[in-house]
């Protein structure tokens, strides 16, 4: 039955196997040979034990480490003892044997493969999350607080930027309730009181030190750099220093409105470290909820899973990657890949990746549906 070995080579082809899968490859080929002379039917049925078990040996030895991680034995030797055992078995081969041998390739391989992704690589994704959720809250609180009083503009933009990014990750650390947060919560209206343009007096110069050294403490907390510290320190003194005050020439008695400044260095933003990972070009995504692009991502994006493997293009190169983990509330994901860092990643990027064409699951019968197609008509 050459037909069985046709698409045996085919897939060990397409694939890409090393020298020590091959030869595991040219073993099972050898049983499946025997196999279909003695059941023909099997070489159309696609959902045959045999080639379930063929198509997902294929897909595990994407991700085989091949000892190159310390303690981690390459797959091919790993596997090697349950070929035998089917060697040794009467012939031909049975489905049962062939779902028997898939069931232990699960287990077996596990121990070949890169180690799913622990909590510890992901925690700065858990924050960043806790943060989304918190940073309208924290926005919409310092605005309520602010809207009391007309303030110095160099006053009202900082507490509506860099201090409710220093409370919303504080709070996201240790807690809404923590420490840090409290003591920062605090200086928003003390800050408030010594920035009004209606104070009757400037601020004393202890008084102002003290301001001033919580901003530094509470930047600090945030790992501002020193410089840009500085910096937001010396503008916040003499904004508060001048005195008389005046009312600025702008539309101050409208309401405040949050108003962050984008690109702050979260996962949004080009400085988070993931990043460069993507081969992707900005480009303007279908929103629109009736467009079947749309449908489409949010279809796939639903249907991930733990243990998923899904190709994906990283660096302007396509691997295979593991599905280890997602948050609860389904915006970050984080998958383990044979060779580089874990690919840790949010929604949004997954989205833009597939609106491009750059990821996709890699679904069970896929490499053998490639290796049948590839096959001679006559076959």
């Amino acid at each position: 039955m050459r037909g069985a070995a046709l698409k045996l080579s085919q897939l060990q082809d397409s694939a890409r196997l090393g020298e020590g899968m091959r030869e595991l490859f040219q073993a099972l080929s050898t049983l499946a040979q025997a196999s279909a002379a003695a059941d023909p039917a099997l070489l159309q049925d696609t959902q045959h034990p045999l080639w379930l078990l063929t198509d997902r040996l294929v897909a595990l030895s994407q991700l085989d480490l091949a000892g190159q991680a310390p303690g981690k034995i390459a797959l091919d030797q790993r596997l090697r003892p349950l070929v035998e055992a089917l060697q040794r078995a009467s012939q031909p081969l049975l489905a049962r044997h062939y779902e028997q041998a898939r069931v232990h390739l699960e287990r077996l391989a596990n121990a070949s493969l890169p180690d799913p992704v622990h909590p510890g690589p992901v925690a700065h994704l858990q924050q960043a999350e806790r943060q989304a959720e918190l940073l309208p809250l924290v926005q919409a609180q310092v605005v309520e607080q602010l809207q009391r009083t007309r303030l110095l503009p160099q006053a009202a933009q900082f507490l509506l930027g860099d201090w409710v990014r220093v409370i919303t990750r504080t709070s996201a650390r240790e807690g809404v309730d923590g420490a840090g947060p409290r003591r920062w919560t605090a200086l928003i209206d003390a800050l408030a009181d010594a920035a009004a343009l209606d104070a009757a007096r400037p601020p004393t110069p202890a008084a102002l030190d003290c301001l001033l050294l919580e901003v530094h403490d509470g930047l600090r907390a945030i790992d501002e750099a020193p410089a840009r510290i500085q910096r937001q320190v010396d503008e916040l003194r003499m904004a508060l220093k001048a005195w008389p005050r005046r009312p600025q020439p702008t539309p101050a008695d409208a309401e405040l409105a949050p108003s962050l400044p984008a690109g702050s260095a979260d996962i949004q933003s080009s400085a988070w470290v993931h990043h460069a990972d993507l081969a992707t070009v900005p480009v303007a995504l279908d929103e629109s909820p009736d467009s079947p692009a749309w449908r489409d991502r949010q279809q796939w994006l639903a249907g991930l899973a733990v243990d998923d493997l899904c190709r994906a293009c990283l660096q302007g190169r396509w691997t295979a990657v593991r599905l280890d983990w997602i948050s609860d509330n389904g915006q970050f994901f984080a998958f383990s890949r044979r060779q580089g860092t874990p690919f840790c990643t949010s929604r949004r990027v997954l989205e833009r990746m597939r609106g491009e064409g750059l990821i996709t699951t890699i679904p069970a019968g896929e490499w053998l549906r490639d290796a049948v197609h590839s096959l001679p008509a006559d076959e």
